[in-house]
């Protein structure tokens, strides 16, 4: 099957892992790295994953030193390698490994891009829609726009900004978790640049993301680093580092108002039920969306569920 375009095959394959059809998905990405030569990384560090889920740990480790042989750098700290750390060769592997990530990391930086809603007149003030991708897989500006959709946002009259963080996890992939002083860091800088571009009312900001992207906008709401006025979140699934009674309660003060949304799959998540109670004790308003037979993945139905959370925030 011939596909228009790689985030096809990424969703296409996606619902094959879901039904536990992996050697189905294998198939897939081996015929699209044909069609599709320019995401050869994405492609074989999908296959390695799968390789690795089924128990091929011989035909992963040939991918990933594939890879490294070809100056891609890959998440080796990941727990489902941990049957290859024995294996010979696996430790000159991981020293090139992080020799190639320490250089991608030296020349990284914060990357934005915006889009603007229809009509958008520089004359007016517009709401403003900061969007954090999750941490390793579609964590760059190119693929996380594939799961949140930029009309979702701006057909609700905002400016959208997907910000991508300097911190590197492996190729072509960043991440906010390592250190959240750089996410707070990135995110204002971010703003800064944005505010000084567009007509942006400070009174009407809000900030979500996706898995680490939403952990960050978290913490960046609780750590006062924006105006912020709401943040709506999938899958926060650990407390940022700023998440204390006392920064909730300042944030309540602000009158901060907030959206937290799950899959079904994965309830319950203990702490997202502990921050939950602790916005409820500071008088923090609050929804929790529960996304029906899905895991840790954005919403089909992400337009839908923004909606009602603008709605609930701006109400």
């Amino acid at each position: 099957m011939e596909y228009a375009h790689y985030r096809q095959v990424d969703a296409a394959v996606d619902k094959l892992y879901a039904q536990g059809k992996c050697e189905e998905a294998i198939t897939l990405l081996q015929a699209a790295l044909a069609q599709f030569p320019e995401y050869l990384f994405d492609t074989l560090w999908y296959q390695a994953f799968l390789y690795c889920e089924t128990g091929q740990y011989e035909k992963a480790y040939t991918v990933i030193e594939a890879l490294i042989q070809k100056g891609y750098f890959c998440p080796l700290d990941w727990r489902g390698l941990d049957p290859l750390r024995e294996a010979e060769g696996f430790a000159l592997l991981q020293k090139e490994n992080e020799r190639l990530k320490a250089l991608a990391q030296s020349q990284a930086k914060m990357e934005h891009a915006v889009y603007l809603p229809e009509g958008y007149d520089a004359d007016q003030s517009y709401p403003l829609f900061i969007v954090l991708h999750g941490d390793g897989g579609g964590g760059n500006l190119e693929q996380f726009p594939w799961y949140w959709p930029p009309e979702a946002v701006t057909r609700l009259g905002f400016v959208l900004v997907y910000v991508q963080s300097s911190q590197v996890l492996y190729s072509r992939n960043f991440g906010w978790l390592p250190n959240p002083s750089i996410a707070r860091r990135d995110v204002k800088d971010c703003y800064d640049v944005v505010e000084s571009q567009y007509a942006i009312d400070p009174g009407r900001i809000i900030i979500g993301g996706f898995s680490g992207g939403a952990i960050a906008a978290l913490e960046v709401t609780l750590a006062d680093v924006l105006p912020v006025r709401g943040f709506i979140c999938q899958s926060a699934e650990l407390k940022p580092e700023s998440f204390t009674d006392e920064a909730v309660r300042w944030a309540a003060q602000r009158g901060v108002r907030g959206v937290l949304m799950e899959g079904e799959k994965v309830l319950p998540v203990q702490n997202e039920q502990e921050m939950m109670q602790a916005f409820q004790d500071a008088g923090l308003p609050y929804q929790f969306y529960v996304n029906p037979g899905v895991g840790h993945v954005v919403p089909e139905e992400l337009a839908e569920k923004l909606q009602q959370g603008v709605d609930f925030i701006e109400k």
